[in-house]
């Protein structure tokens, strides 16, 4: 079962993470609901390891 941890503020249905909109009322999820910011926010932080690695060398 999935774990769900955000709910909706308009209709108080618990959302599944990653989906960018309530499945019964249709309202925007909380930013931080949605995987494109965790896929992102992990590329910067490699991408900024990477770049630590190699000003090292």
């Amino acid at each position: 079962m999935a774990k769900r941890i955000f709910r909706c503020a308009y209709c108080d249905h618990r959302l599944r993470f990653g989906s960018s909109e309530c499945s019964v009322c249709g309202q925007g999820t909380p930013v931080l609901n949605r995987r494109g910011l965790w896929v992102s926010t992990f590329a910067v932080l490699v991408l900024g390891a990477v770049m630590v690695v190699l000003a090292g060398l």
